[in-house]
Formats: structure tokens, C-alpha cells, sequence
């Protein structure tokens, strides 16, 4: 979805309205990191580091490459749901700190500078990015 999302936003730009539906499909169906997930231990250290060091580095096409080759079979237990909602948790970060770093500083008024901004943004889950965007469309409408 999010390798769809990459060529939209090329084409039509960035809307805070077109992020946050795509925001509000993985917050309807639930797709962040739960405590369940926070509590997987089974995870491979080499595989997570792996998907760390994409997430600074490749598209989403790249990420779609990934998810359609054997590489996920790799993942213990991925088919348990758990470690499927970690990966997403992972590959849509990106996503949703970019649109949040912006909704954040204009929350605050830009009071911050943009380090700790980051140094914030960097500590919340992609649920509570969510919800700064959220909070962010609300004080624009009004």
C-alpha cells in the first residue's frame, strides 16, 4: 500500500488530508505495535538491524520487493500475526514521523528547534504520530 502511496505522493504532492487517510486505514485495522509485540524476543537481531538500516535507505517499492520474496518465510514465527504487525510497525515508520515532525513543530508553535522535535518524535509510536496529526488537522480546521 505504501509503494502505491510513494507514487501518489510524486504526483499529487503532500496534503495533510491524503496522509491522514492513509494513517487512518492502519488505524482502523489496527496495524501498530501492540504490547504483544513489544514483547517478542524471537525476532532475529541480523533481521532487525536489517530492516533499521532500510528504513533510513529504501523506498517503499523497495519494501515491496522485499515483502514478495522468500525473505519474510526467514522471520521465526511470522506467521503468527505478532511479528507481521512488528514489521509493519517498522515499514510504515517512516511514514508516519514524516507527516508527524511537521504536525508536532506547528502543534507547538515552533517553539523547539527541530532536533528536539526529533528527539521526541523518535520516542512515540506510529499510533501516537497518528494522533499528533490528528490533533494538528483539528487546530487547522478551526
Amino acid at each position: 500500500m505504501l509503494a502505491i502511496v510513494e507514487l501518489i505522493e510524486t504526483k499529487v504532492g503532500q496534503e495533510l488530508d491524503f496522509g491522514l487517510k492513509v494513517m487512518g486505514f492502519f488505524d482502523k485495522y489496527e496495524l501498530y505495535e501492540s504490547s504483544a509485540i513489544s514483547t517478542i524476543k524471537d525476532v532475529d537481531d541480523s533481521f532487525d538491524s536489517t530492516l533499521e538500516e532500510m528504513a533510513e535507505k529504501s523506498t517503499y517499492m523497495d519494501y515491496l520487493k522485499f515483502a514478495s520474496s522468500y525473505m519474510l518465510l526467514k522471520i521465526p514465527y511470522f506467521s503468527s500475526g505478532v511479528s507481521a504487525l512488528y514489521l509493519c510497525e517498522k515499514v510504515t515508520r517512516k511514514f508516519f514521523r514524516e507527516w508527524a515532525l511537521d504536525c508536532f513543530m506547528a502543534l507547538i508553535h515552533y517553539r523547539l528547534p527541530i532536533l528536539c522535535c526529533d528527539m521526541i518524535i523518535d520516542q512515540l509510536t506510529n499510533k501516537d504520530l497518528y494522533n499528533i496529526c490528528l490533533a494538528a488537522k483539528v487546530q487547522t480546521d478551526e
